[in-house]
């Protein structure tokens, strides 16, 4: 039933009422019972001044969703052992992949569903899907194909009581379609101002995109008048108003635009040109248009590298691709996961998981110089043999024999019984079945 989680978890607590129920989801509901909760005023803008007009939200929110979207989504069975992978040649198990790492509904395939919902979250804080079932046989209540609802369209219709806080969702995009919470997954960020929609991380970087905004518009407008500000056009006698509109007219048509550079304007009677406003290195205008960008890099978590705001190499690269996976793709993808294990994994059986491994995502492992690296010095050291450094670097192990090689000047030396140091080591060599070694090597 809808919610029952949220009741389990207020009974945990101890926030029940007399008769079991949530004190604090009847308070949240009175607030406004069957009341209906839109879209955040400035969701329209988020999408049109920052994901549709900065380049660094649109880089920041299209890097994360596409990584993310690229990481594989697998469905697993719990065991007593663990986690295991599905056999697809179960039936249930076989529609649940298909449903999640192939084909959520006929016009989608698996990434660019995920994609889409991440964009939406990470944009107005959240998301929605539509979940489709069969409604009539078997599998009736099953999950059976998921469609992305755009949450600027999508309305939050609320109840009255504990046992229905959701009425129902409706969607209007021209033509209002309402829909049971049963039949809605509902993702967001933690909102503490809006108990029923998500936060959007833009809301955090409000004033910076707004800002950065405005330094491209200069930027435009200032190369549109061949790289000045604007300036005043002093004559040596008063001009009518006829006069000066027709002279600001004859400026624009031959100063103004990038077709314009080098043209020379003849005024007779002109005295001086005297510019006005602050250039742009006055203003530190590119400096400040930086601070912009780093501001929403550091608000979405994907570093500078990533997206051309710092110099890069290959390997501060490779280590920003970690950064960027660990603090912004994992988080999404958990949170997905969970939410699609609550909505949709459950209608199939509690024993299904859907979720992915983060060990086989390139960006995670080590590149193959370094494994090299980190075996042969684990080799020289003694501390594994010549067949395990063999298969760690990916060589014929059957050459090997398993030996293990240790440098003969690596000798525990205590020195507090008296014995010649030398003795010592030679004994020592002789116990580890080593008789032939010169100038500290076996």
């Amino acid at each position: 039933m809808a919610f029952q989680w949220l009741r389990k978890k207020a009974l945990r607590f101890g926030l029940q009422g007399d008769d079991g129920t949530s004190r604090l989801l009847q308070a949240v509901i009175q607030q406004m019972p069957n009341g209906a909760v839109y879209v955040d005023a400035d969701a329209e803008s988020f999408i049109s001044e920052g994901y549709q007009g900065h380049p660094t939200v649109y880089a920041c929110v299209s890097l994360i969703a596409r990584t993310a979207a690229q990481v594989p989504l697998e469905v697993y069975r719990k065991t007593p052992d663990g986690l295991e992978a599905v056999d697809t040649s179960d039936a249930d198990a076989g529609l649940l992949a298909e449903l999640v790492t192939e084909q959520p509904n006929e016009l989608q395939g698996a990434q660019e569903f995920v994609e889409a919902l991440i964009t939406d979250k990470l944009i107005a804080g959240e998301y929605f899907a539509e979940l489709v079932r069969p409604g009539s046989g078997p599998n009736a209540d099953q999950v059976s194909a998921l469609h992305h609802m755009p949450s600027t369209y999508v309305t939050v219709h609320l109840g009255e009581s504990v046992e229905t806080p959701i009425r129902a969702y409706s969607y209007d995009q021209g033509r209002q379609q309402y829909f049971s919470p049963a039949n809605i997954l509902h993702g967001k960020f933690y909102n503490p101002s809006n108990y029923w929609r998500g936060q959007s991380p833009m809301q955090a970087a409000v004033r910076a995109i707004t800002r950065g905004n405005a330094y491209e518009t200069w930027n435009v407008s200032l190369a549109q008048n061949l790289g000045k500000p604007g300036g005043i056009l002093n004559f040596e006698s008063t001009l009518t108003t006829e006069q000066q509109d027709d002279v600001r007219e004859l400026w624009y048509e031959t100063q103004a635009g990038s077709h314009n550079a080098g043209k020379v304007l003849m005024l007779g009677a002109l005295k001086e040109y005297i510019e006005t406003g602050m250039s742009p290195a006055d203003a530190d205008w590119l400096e400040g248009s930086k601070d912009v960008r780093d501001l929403i890099t550091s608000v979405y978590g994907v570093p500078g590298e990533l997206i051309g705001n710092k110099n890069a190499t290959h390997e501060n690269r490779r280590f920003a691709q970690r950064a960027l996976h660990e603090n912004a793709v994992f988080p999404v993808l958990d949170s997905l996961c969970s939410e699609m294990n609550r909505a949709v994994a459950s209608t199939y059986g509690d024993d299904f998981v859907i979720g992915y491994d983060q060990d086989s995502v390139p960006a995670m492992q080590e590149d193959a110089d370094s494994v090299v690296d980190r075996h042969v010095k684990l080799f020289e050291a003694g501390a594994i043999t010549d067949l395990e450094l063999r298969e760690a670097v990916g060589f014929d192990v059957e050459i090997g024999d398993g030996t293990r090689f240790i440098p003969a000047n690596r000798i525990p030396v205590s020195g507090d019984d008296g014995q010649d140091i030398v003795e010592r080591a030679h004994s020592r060599l002789k116990a580890l079945g080593i008789h032939e070694y010169s100038n500290g090597h076996v």
